[in-house]
């Protein structure tokens, strides 16, 4: 049965590169290269470069309830669901400390996939499926449900644009809703697939799978018809997922007949992949993305547990995000992430060792401050004056 993951949004946000001085004023063509680098190196490490022994990260389970998950995050708010023991839609203000629910309790399930400070999209269960859009409180609920649509899913937002699938005649399609109403919508499902789906938006491309004859999985972009579709599936391999985006790049997961699971990064092409799964790993998959960072987890076949991950475009760059939660959480996922000015947020969900309901986290690291950099181009510039000195 085709289902999109309910895990999985992307998160795009811009941040601003620390503005760096002017070296017009030094008069040595070499001083001048060497500032020019320092800067460039320190820009690197502090902008793209993940330095574990900076993160920190937290439980936001809201109490009162007995488990939540944060599925997807942009500047200010996180969207999710907490539960007791049904998941009910919800979303947490002021990086994590307010919850507010969107759920209503005559329903069997509520979720809410991506949102903003101004509209929250999902879905609720109530006799089938019905794609859902909130402005913040369950008062401004909006069926997204097309009439003749027997089951639907919203799973991205950008503008007033809402992306998921509905299903018509059994078959899910992917579709993108353009703000009018349930059945002011875009059909994107290709002639070629049997199901079809949308996970994550951006300003120029659509990101999800399509199950095609034989009813494999590929992960699939499209730029906004349903004659776009491009196939993401790498060379060799037996199924793929897409579920993030951010720019011109697409994250999910990839894996070959007889291999595990495996984190990918695409760039709009099956040829431009690139497998992100960190060394010693058994499985992983990319859930989330910002401009810079792609976020998500790996499985580690010799614990048998699984950790919340981040990268910057490669799989050396790994961070375990796992490890940085208190001791008695045993597993954990990262579902979103978020790049402010002085800091870089990270949300998900995890577990308490004999405990099998999830709660929702939070990981932050600081970003350095502009300063910072001048600091580091100046002592390289110092160091490299008393070289030549000696």
């Amino acid at each position: 049965m085709f289902h999109l993951k309910n895990l999985l949004e992307y998160n795009y946000s811009r941040r601003r590169v620390p503005v760096l001085l002017n070296p017009s004023g030094v008069r040595n063509l070499e001083m001048l290269k060497i500032i020019r680098k320092s800067f460039y190196v320190a820009a690197i490490a502090g902008l793209a470069t993940l330095s574990p022994a900076q993160w920190v990260g937290t439980s936001i389970h809201p109490p009162g309830y007995t488990q939540s998950r944060a599925l997807g995050a942009s500047e200010g708010i996180v969207v999710g669901w907490s539960g007791s023991p049904n998941a009910g839609a919800g979303y947490w203000l002021n990086g994590g400390s307010n919850y507010v629910s969107l759920d209503d309790p005559t329903w069997t399930f509520s979720v809410a996939y991506q949102g903003n400070s101004s509209v929250q999209v999902g879905a609720y269960t109530k006799g089938f499926t019905h794609a859902s859009k909130w402005n913040g409180s369950l008062a401004t609920l909006e069926d997204l449900n097309p009439a003749r649509s027997s089951e639907s899913q919203a799973s991205s937002v950008l503008g007033n644009k809402i992306g998921g699938y509905a299903r018509f005649n059994g078959d899910a399609h992917a579709v993108v809703w353009n703000g009018g109403g349930a059945e002011d919508y875009v059909d994107l499902h290709p002639a070629t697939a049997v199901w079809s789906g949308i996970s994550a938006m951006t300003s120029s491309n659509q990101i999800g799978t399509v199950t095609l004859n034989g009813l494999i999985n590929h992960a699939a972009v499209w730029s906004g018809t349903a004659e776009s579709f491009v196939d993401l599936a790498p060379v060799g391999s037996f199924e793929s997922e897409a579920f993030a985006g951010a720019g011109n790049r697409q994250g999910g997961w990839s894996n070959t007949l007889g291999q595990e699971r495996h984190a990918f990064l695409w760039s709009g092409t099956s040829a431009s992949a690139i497998d992100l799964n960190p060394f010693g790993e058994l499985t992983s998959a990319v859930s989330g993305m910002s401009e810079l960072y792609q976020v998500g987890y790996s499985y580690n076949s010799t614990t048998e547990h699984s950790s919340a991950q981040i990268w910057s475009g490669s799989a050396a760059s790994a961070v375990n995000l796992g490890s940085f939660l208190p001791a008695d959480f045993v597993n954990s996922f990262a579902t979103s992430v978020v790049e402010y000015e002085d800091r870089i947020e990270v949300y998900g969900y995890g577990n308490r060792r004999g405990v099998t309901t999830s709660e929702a986290l939070k990981w932050v690291q600081p970003v350095p401050e502009p300063g910072s950099f001048l600091v580091i181009g100046l002592g390289i510039l110092g160091l490299s004056r008393f070289k030549r000195r000696k």
